[in-house]
């Protein structure tokens, strides 16, 4: 099968975060100084003695807060599993709550693979696949449309009465796993706003996950990445891929810059922290680049064709770290 391979360069320009589906309670990580450990219970378990085992089954089975104190005193570097940076607001985050029961201090993790952070590339592909229909898309989407249906029609692999799956011409559309450093992530809290009256109100969500670094939190990472482009997939609708990266840049840049960031650019207006973010995205997407949005509390908007809806839903709420950093914009270049 031929095949065609570009190299392409992924920088998080604001903080990302791509979930594994799981969560880790309170007793399976730990902060101690700047740093956050989560840790193997297993390897807790072996170096324990018996009276300190005991203790740990009592605390497993009735006592929470005993619990989460108890892995805290008895950490040590041979149980870690992995670990990374813990932000001032994580860390009052923790410090505050970890006596409080009612408080599960839930934190979500990072897509892992060997212990390793990554980005996933069916994450990004996704965050392709959405730009490419909203270019191939001409008019808005009418009312109660399928969402299935709108994609099969816009690439050309609608059947008689239903999607023809085996069809679908970005079959032949992939993009590599890319792996991140491993001291690119970092365990932060992540807020909720909602702007009433031209400003942005605290929805008092706890929330708390771990998230890359980023060039507008002051750490620029380059991650290598490639996507492979099988011809033989390609259909008519999709051809101009055969030509190389410029169309898909494109098409990116014509959906997450000229709309997302647009539909953002407005919310956040009159909010001076947050448009001097969105002021230095807009600066960074030049020749060769485009701009993508992925990952958890990336919106509505970024993640479906909302925007190109007869009707497009109102998204009220947005996340941000700091009260500054949205979630999920990353830079692409590429050759």
């Amino acid at each position: 099968m031929n095949w065609r391979s570009y190299s392409i360069s992924l920088t998080p320009f604001t903080p990302i975060h791509i979930g594994d589906g799981s969560q880790l309670e309170a007793y399976e990580y730990a902060v101690v100084g700047d740093r956050y450990y989560r840790v193997s219970l297993d390897r807790l378990m072996t170096r324990l003695s018996d009276k300190a085992r005991d203790d740990l089954g009592r605390y497993l089975e009735r006592d929470l807060v005993g619990l989460r104190k108890f892995v805290r005193e008895h950490f040590s570097p041979e149980l870690v599993e992995y670990e990374a940076a813990a932000s001032p607001r994580f860390r009052e985050v923790y410090e505050t709550k970890l006596a409080q029961v009612q408080n599960q201090l839930i934190v979500f993790p990072f897509q892992r693979s060997g212990g390793s952070p990554l980005i996933p590339g069916s994450s990004l592909k996704g965050a392709l696949r959405t730009a490419i229909l909203d270019n191939l898309i001409a008019a808005p989407i009418p009312d109660r449309s399928y969402a299935d249906t709108v994609e099969a029609t816009a690439l050309d692999y609608m059947g008689d009465r239903r999607p023809n799956i085996p069809a679908d011409p970005l079959k032949g559309f992939r993009v590599a796993d890319a792996a991140l450093p491993s001291g690119s992530i970092i365990a932060e809290q992540i807020e909720t706003k909602k702007k009433e009256g031209g400003r942005l109100q605290d929805l008092s969500m706890q929330i708390l996950r771990e998230v890359t670094g980023s060039i507008a939190t002051g750490e620029e990472i380059a991650i290598a990445s490639e996507i492979r482009i099988y011809d033989e997939f390609l259909n008519g609708r999709i051809a101009r891929l055969k030509q190389g990266l410029g169309w898909l840049a494109e098409a990116c840049n014509g959906f997450y810059r000229d709309k997302v960031l647009v539909a953002e650019e407005t919310y956040f207006r009159g909010v001076p922290e947050v448009e001097k973010v969105y002021q230095s995205l807009r600066a960074r997407i030049g020749e060769g680049s485009f701009v993508v949005r992925l990952g958890w509390g990336s919106g509505l908007d970024s993640i479906s064709l909302n925007l190109r809806n007869q009707k497009p839903r109102p998204v009220k709420t947005r996340k941000l770290i700091g009260g500054t950093f949205p979630l999920g914009w990353l830079l692409v270049s590429y050759k």
